[in-house]
């Protein structure tokens, strides 16, 4: 890999955290300063305004006017995706963290992480825990990958253990663990494998965190808690966006990459329940009068079997009665809804 290029103390820029940004003016202010206080000082900021309409790039302005270490870039808004992958394009640094603009780190993390380097220097991806931000302290929860590991890739991972998927009993492509903001990545792994986000709103981690964990060699666990996780009714994971289209061409890019890897036929039970799961997730945020559309192309994708899984996963909160007739009061994004629901199709009813 090309040196990195120094900072303004002439050192070799160590870390690269990538910011994506959009309308978050409410929070952002606590995630830059989250970065101001680390403890370990070498690193660059990257921070893609994309397309932002509230206070956000005037505040990305102060900060990179204040500190150079802090870079902006503007966009029109095109996603998380491809502001993360102009980035990645232009980072400096050895190592690569990506943090939401509504989130925070440990001010220690880079600190903890660089250590975890000096100690492995030839890892591809440190992998650490997380706990839940919410507006009650007390519902806030310590996620762990080692449980996350047991549960669902039956695989007892240690503290401190360096493994590689092919060390999985059980390949789960949906919870090999998803999210890109629990790990930190070598630049040199990312860019010499071009692995990158898919251009998309929705949905654009799951190619690159697929991608990044089937072909890393080494991975190392630590289990300290570096990463909060903020949980907000709307945001954009759980908004209502007919932009969930996009993940039936997020699938495409899996299956290719499984098919160049050939791997297809060998992680196929996963692959396939990759797909009801991420269907099923995805058609909950698809506005009502789109699901007979998006159902329509899910019957392209899946089998008779795989399809009746998937309308038990979306129908699965009503009885058989209820499908034949029911309504319900339902809160959908922060707005209040009545649900009705007649043979089996499901309507939209707002409540003022």
């Amino acid at each position: 890999m090309n040196q990195a290029k120094s900072n303004i103390n002439n050192e070799i820029i160590k870390f690269s955290v990538i910011i994506p940004v959009y309308n978050v003016g409410k929070y952002l202010r606590d995630a830059l300063n989250c970065l101001v206080n680390q403890t370990y000082s070498n690193f660059e900021a990257i921070c893609v305004n994309d397309g932002s309409t509230d206070n956000s790039l005037e505040i990305l302005k102060e900060y990179s006017n204040k500190d150079k270490r802090f870079v902006v870039i503007t966009q029109e808004n095109q996603g998380q995706g491809i502001a993360r992958n102009k980035a990645i394009d232009i980072a400096n640094g050895d190592y690569i963290l990506f943090l939401d603009p509504d989130d925070l780190i440990e001010t220690d993390t880079l600190e903890v992480l660089l250590q975890q380097i000096k100690a492995h220097k030839d890892v591809d991806i440190i992998q650490f825990d997380y706990i839940t931000l919410t507006d009650n302290p007390r519902k806030n929860r310590i996620k762990s990958f080692k449980k996350q590991a047991r549960k669902f890739l039956k695989f007892n991972l240690k503290n401190n253990q360096i493994y590689n998927w092919k060390d999985f009993p059980r390949m789960d492509l949906v919870n090999i663990g998803i999210a890109v903001w629990n790990k930190v990545y070598s630049s040199e792994f990312i860019k010499n494998n071009s692995i990158k986000f898919a251009p998309a709103k929705h949905g654009e981690d799951h190619i690159f965190s697929i991608k990044s964990t089937v072909l890393a060699k080494k991975i190392l666990y630590i289990n300290n808690v570096l990463y909060h996780y903020r949980i907000r009714s709307n945001s954009s994971a759980v908004k209502m966006s007919d932009d969930n289209f996009c993940i039936f061409e997020n699938i495409k890019y899996v299956k290719d990459f499984l098919t160049e890897q050939n791997l297809l036929e060998e992680l196929k039970k996963s692959y396939r329940l990759y797909l009801i799961n991420v269907l099923s997730r995805h058609y909950m945020c698809i506005s009502f009068n789109r699901q007979q559309e998006y159902t329509d192309k899910v019957t392209q994708i899946l089998t008779q079997r795989e399809y009746k899984l998937f309308l038990k996963k979306n129908n699965g909160k009503f009885s058989f009665v209820e499908n034949l007739f029911s309504i319900k009061n339902q809160n959908r994004n922060g707005r209040k809804v009545k649900i009705l629901r007649i043979l089996g199709k499901t309507f939209e009813i707002s409540k003022k």
